[in-house]
């Protein structure tokens, strides 16, 4: 459900913040990777890691250059199962921003 999937979201966030900010930086989520159950959880919702700057950036709406709970919570339910349109979603907020 998607309360048990934002709570899993909450907890996974708290995990990946280092730093306590309540933001995730690029380089937190890059250091977070190489834990293999943190892995897991990304490709059990289907979300490529190769492409970890692409994927900050993808859910940095407010271009702050982090991703702030909200964010990490409404984006990744967004793009979970989606991992073959992340490109899509990248080029379409490119775009949007290219038409500002």
């Amino acid at each position: 459900t998607r309360d048990s999937t934002t709570r899993h979201l909450l907890t996974l966030l708290e995990e990946i913040d280092d730093d306590n900010s309540g933001e995730i930086s690029t380089e937190e989520l890059m250091e977070a990777m190489k834990k293999e159950h943190i892995l897991n959880y990304f490709e059990a919702l289907q979300l490529e890691t190769d492409d970890i700057q692409g994927l900050v950036e993808l859910l940095d709406i407010d271009g702050s250059g982090t991703i702030d709970i909200v964010e990490f919570v409404d984006g990744l339910q967004n793009l979970k199962g989606t991992a073959r349109s992340i490109d899509v979603h990248i080029i379409m907020k490119q775009n949007k921003m290219i038409m500002e």
